[in-house]
């Protein structure tokens, strides 16, 4: 009993806040707070005007329609001002004045809320649903609404409280009447066009089977409107019904027309039809229930094999599953043997190039040395010489020949030397491009560079020396593949 008097005691207390709170909105002036001159007024109307919408986008503007009015009217005065090169002080003015109402605006709209919950909570959904096509239904339960809004700013607590059940069962009869005109009025259109067509002679049990699921689905929507995918499963029915409605009553409508020979004529080439495609037996000299058997069992036959297909191809592709997990590991064995065996052919391969490479070395080293030898001796020969006969001067002579084909002899093995390593470089360059693009493992890619060894064409003219300029890529193939 005691918990029922502090239940009580608290509404009442609540409510009585409320009043308060709506007085005190109503009769509290809008505070202002200037603005100094030496502020920028372009930006200060930008923010505002950025302020403006949002305040649009929590529905300021029906909330505290009167405060937010004014905000905007003070804002387009300031607006007009900067643009016409009005003083500063009154566009500030302005500023200040908008500034001051949006406040005000905002702090209604708290009051709004706590006040209208219900009614603003069923004009959103209506708006949701599409209520707004309903231009002056909807129009007339909106200046209701506004209505309620400005009494709160008035102070007049009463009169939204009195009214706000009201509106709000007003939005949501306009939300199910735009759910159902969004979900079933295709339907109750179709149902229209056939009873125009005379189904309720015509076809009167499809007719009323159409009707019935429309009830159902309408009965629905007005009972559980929040609850969409009952909802559009049972219109989705209704729909399916009412368009099968409209192909019997035409047809009907046909089939009214003609003559009893015709009617049978007609079921008999429609039966004949499927018959033809399904390559079964002509059965005309039969009836119609037999001809439609013979049809259905074509079909089943067809289904069967059909199904008979299908279970072969998913057994087949079981079978290749289970053969490729057998062979997986074999597969990846031998993967591996593979890789190693091309790592060992790499490696040998590099060894016997490296081991090239330092015979190559010795051997030029040691005729370096050789023909340095030479060159001292003949030196030595012609000193010793100088300043002999004619006879000593004609050895001297040739002795300097000598020494001259010695040194020749020497650069040339020096040229081919550097000619050598500089192709080696090339064809290395060559190699790991290969490699960087993943055109094949490394152990598949050799590089071997031969200098002014192998030329194609003489290395005399120009020419031939730009043709001796090139790198031969050779593909071959590997023994047992």
């Amino acid at each position: 009993m005691r918990n029922g008097k502090n239940f009580r005691l608290t509404v009442l207390l609540c409510t009585a806040l409320l009043f308060a709170l709506s007085a005190c909105a109503g009769k509290q002036q809008a505070k202002i707070e200037p603005i100094p001159v030496s502020e920028n007024p372009s930006e200060h109307l930008n923010r505002l005007e950025a302020d403006l919408g949002a305040g649009i986008n929590n529905q300021l503007n029906v909330l505290a329609p009167v405060s937010f009015a004014s905000a905007e009217s003070y804002f387009n005065s300031a607006k007009q001002g900067l643009e016409g090169g009005g003083q500063l002080s009154s566009i500030l003015e302005n500023i200040s004045n908008s500034r001051a109402y949006l406040k005000r605006a905002e702090e209604v709209a708290g009051l709004s809320r706590s006040v209208l919950s219900d009614a603003i909570t069923a004009r959103d959904y209506a708006r949701e649903a599409g209520a707004t096509a309903f231009q002056w239904d909807y129009a007339e339960a909106e200046e209701k609404f506004l209505e309620m809004t400005r009494a709160i700013e008035d102070g007049d607590l009463k009169k939204a409280e009195k009214n706000k059940e009201k509106v709000a069962e007003e939005f949501r009869q306009l939300e199910i009447r735009a759910i159902k005109e969004q979900t079933i009025g295709e339907v109750r259109s179709l149902i229209g066009t056939a009873e125009k067509e005379g189904a309720k002679k015509l076809v009167p049990d499809t007719l009323a089977d159409a009707q019935a699921a429309l009830n159902e689905a309408d009965a629905f929507i007005t009972e559980k409107p929040h609850e969409k995918e009952e909802m559009l499963g049972l219109a989705s029915k209704a729909l399916f019904k009412a368009q099968r409605l409209n192909q019997l009553t035409a047809k009907a409508k046909e089939i009214k027309e003609m003559k009893p020979e015709e009617v049978a004529l007609w079921v008999e080439g429609e039966l004949q039809k499927p018959t033809d495609k399904l390559g079964a037996a002509d059965m005309r000299n039969e009836s119609f229930d037999t001809q439609v058997e013979n049809i259905v069992a074509s079909i089943d036959a067809l289904q069967k094999d059909r199904q008979f297909m299908a279970d072969k191809v998913k057994a087949q592709q079981s079978e290749m599953a289970a053969l490729k997990e057998a062979h997986r590991a074999e597969i990846e064995g031998l993967t591996a043997k593979h890789n190693d065996e091309i790592a060992a052919m790499s490696s040998r391969q590099k060894a016997d190039i490296e081991e090239m490479n330092k015979n190559q070395q010795a051997e030029i080293s040691a005729m370096n040395q050789k023909h340095q030898a030479e060159a001292i001796a003949l030196t030595k020969q012609i000193a010793a010489l100088e300043g002999k006969t004619r006879e000593e001067q004609a050895e001297k002579e040739r002795l300097v020949s000598e020494k001259l084909l010695a040194e020749e002899r020497l650069a040339a093995e020096k040229r081919a030397n550097e000619e050598r390593m500089a192709a080696q470089r090339k064809a290395e360059a060559v190699r790991k491009y290969l490699l960087a693009n993943k055109t094949l493992p490394e152990g598949k890619i050799v590089a071997v560079g031969y200098g002014s060894k192998r030329p194609l064409a003489s290395n005399e003219t120009p020419e031939g020396r730009a043709i001796n300029r090139r790198i031969d890529i050779i593909i071959s193939p590997q023994m047992g593949q």
